[in-house]
C-alpha cells in the first residue's frame, strides 16, 4: 500500500510540473500529462527502492520556506536592476560562497538536496557543487543582500 501511495504522490507532482509549463490547460494536455507522468512515477518509486533511498525531512527545515518568497522577490528585483548599474565597479560578476550545513547526519543527502533546491530557487544564486564529506555546498551568487537563503539553510 505504501508504494502505491508513493507512486500517486510522484504522479501528482509530475502532473503538476507538466501543467506549470503550460500557458493554458486543455483536456488533451491534461490527458497527456496524466499518461506521461505514470511511467515516470513508477520509475521514480522503483529507483528509490532499488538504491534504498530515504528522505527524512525534519520539521524545522520548513521554516526555510517562510523567508523563501521574500528572498525570491528581493533577488528578482536585484537581478533586474543589475544591467542598469553597468560594468562600473566590477559588479555583476558574482562570487562563490561556501555554505556549511551543520548537524547533517553522515550519509544523509536529504538536507543537502533540499538546501540545494531552496538556495537555487532564488534568481540571484545557484548551487554549483556539493561536498558530502565536508557537509557543505558551494554557491555562485550574482547579487547579494538580505534575506539570503544560504544563511537560512545553515541553521
Amino acid at each position: 500500500m505504501g508504494r502505491i501511495i508513493e507512486v500517486l504522490v510522484w504522479w501528482a507532482v509530475l502532473v503538476g510540473v507538466w501543467l506549470l509549463t503550460l500557458s493554458t490547460v486543455s483536456p488533451p494536455e491534461l490527458a497527456v500529462a496524466g499518461a506521461a507522468a505514470l511511467p515516470c512515477a513508477v520509475a521514480a518509486t522503483v529507483g528509490r527502492h532499488v538504491v534504498d533511498g530515504r528522505w527524512r525531512v525534519r520539521l524545522r527545515w520548513l521554516r526555510w520556506l517562510v523567508l523563501l518568497p521574500v528572498a525570491v522577490v528581493a533577488d528578482t528585483c536585484r537581478v533586474l536592476v543589475l544591467p542598469l548599474r553597468g560594468p562600473a565597479g566590477g559588479q555583476g560578476r558574482g562570487q562563490l560562497r561556501t555554505i556549511p550545513l551543520p548537524d547533517t547526519p553522515p550519509g544523509d543527502a536529504t538536507r543537502r538536496a533540499l538546501a540545494t533546491i531552496v538556495v537555487s530557487i532564488t534568481p540571484g544564486t545557484f548551487v554549483v557543487d556539493a561536498d558530502p564529506d565536508a557537509d557543505q555546498l558551494v554557491a555562485h551568487s550574482l547579487v547579494g543582500g538580505p534575506p539570503r537563503m544560504d544563511e537560512v539553510v545553515r541553521s
